[in-house]
């Protein structure tokens, strides 16, 4: 026993006998501290990915929070990952008890949501992109699990939002909900009694439309389906569409985008490789896609690759009408997919009918008389008695479509493109009408 004791003292004065909170407990308390020390770090880490950090953000939060553990048992000894312990309770205490605290990041403040900032009737000021500025009426204060919330009201559209945060004037930093603290300006009590019943008004509209929209699409899409379900074929994997595109470009802002206005069936396919000859031939169905069907290197748009269109025809990528293909994986697909585009009729263009019967048609080419219309933007198109010029016409580069519109009928006709206009009347000259 004497000797144990004498071992003891020799290790207890050289220092590296385990001792108080040295030994077990002070590797306990380390490797709690640690956790917190991961958690709090993963929670900094995460609010700075949500707030700007984006995925590089995200990446460097996860690689600090696997590194964490590692780094604080090798740097910092076990006496003050115990202090990282005891601040790391009192960190995540005070959290608990302040959820109803706003910290926003960048701007350095700390706004307290349980705290009304603003009265009713009151003027507020939403400072948004691009140096928007809009002001709008607070018609009603709500208080809520997670603080005030403020029903605010355009005066001008009548329009609705909310807010959870408003922040004085002085303190403006980037976008959002404002009020002047120093001057604050008021709305008649009764006018906003007034814009309240115009706003609940209008979202009673706005929600009837929607109803109105949901159920009218719900009936096209009944109709639709049933007129897919006879004329798609059933080996079918692919359909050939055209889109019309309406360009919301705003160079001022450097955004470039469109949204689809219109969205015509053109054919099917059975297999997904994107062709444009097969684009082509289908173009020439809808007379919006028509000048699409010529043959035209400037037309066939490659963009498969991360952001891009993929393959189409087409003059222009963010405006008028684009000829693709849309692969849906079988009949069913299709069905679902298109069902709402197929329950208006017009809307399917999936085969050239028969040609009209013609009557007394000319058979030498000198009785011939034909007749050169402006049929689109992009493509002229020659009526009239073509049959004994079709060699001429073909010679031309011209395209028969026998399922044209021309003077509110149907009727066969020959498609040029405009820029071949003035030879197709040199060549035609003597048979004009």
């Amino acid at each position: 026993m004497k000797q144990h004791k004498d071992i003891r003292e020799i290790l207890k004065r050289s220092g590296t006998a385990p001792t108080g909170i040295c030994g077990f407990w002070g590797s306990s308390a380390g490797f709690v501290a640690v956790l917190f020390g991961a958690f709090a770090a993963f929670k900094f880490l995460a609010g700075i990915y949500l707030g700007a950090g984006g995925f590089w953000g995200f990446c460097l939060s996860l690689w600090l929070l696997r590194r964490c553990r590692d780094i604080v048992c090798l740097v910092f000894p076990p006496w003050l990952s115990s202090c990282g312990f005891f601040c790391g309770c009192f960190t995540n205490i005070q959290h608990l008890t302040t959820m109803g605290k706003v910290t926003l990041l960048f701007a350095g403040k700390s706004y307290d949501t349980d705290v009304q900032s603003v009265r009713e009737n009151q003027i507020v000021i939403f400072d948004g992109p691009y140096n928007m500025r809009q002001r709008m009426v607070v018609a009603g204060i709500e208080h809520t699990q997670s603080g005030y919330n403020y029903r605010l009201i355009d005066p001008e559209t009548a329009e609705e939002h909310s807010a959870d945060l408003i922040r004085p004037l002085r303190d403006k930093f980037g976008i959002g909900h404002y009020y002047d603290d120093e001057h604050p300006e008021f709305m008649d009590a009764a006018e906003v009694a007034a814009l309240r019943t115009r706003a609940d008004a209008l979202k009673a509209e706005q929600e009837a439309a929607r109803r109105a929209a949901a159920e009218d699409a719900e009936r096209l899409r009944t109709i639709g389906a049933e007129r897919l379900r006879q004329i798609v074929p059933d080996d079918a994997v692919a359909v050939i569409i055209g889109e019309q595109h309406e360009s919301e470009c705003d160079p001022y802002t450097d955004y470039f985008g469109s949204r689809i206005v219109r969205t015509v069936i053109l054919g099917f396919s059975t297999h997904t490789r994107d062709l444009f000859p097969e684009m082509r031939k289908a173009a020439a169905r809808f007379e919006g896609t028509a000048h699409l069907a010529e043959r035209n290197a400037e037309y066939e748009h490659r963009e498969k690759y991360s952001m891009g269109h993929g393959y189409y025809l087409g003059t222009h990528r963010y405006s008028g009408w684009q000829v693709s293909k849309e692969s849906c994986r079988d009949k069913e697909g299709i069905i679902k997919r298109f069902a709402v585009v197929a329950g208006n009729p017009e809307n399917v263009c999936i085969e050239n009918p028969a040609p009209a019967p013609q009557t007394a048609a000319p058979e030498t080419v000198a009785d011939a008389r034909v007749e050169i219309v402006e049929y689109s933007a992009k493509s002229i198109a020659v009526f009239g008695d073509t049959k004994p010029l079709r060699d001429t016409l073909r010679d031309l580069n011209g395209l028969f479509r026998a399922y044209l519109t021309h003077d509110g009928t149907r009727c066969a006709g020959w498609i040029f493109s405009k820029r071949r206009e003035q030879e197709v009347r040199s060549a035609l000259a003597a048979y004009l009408k």
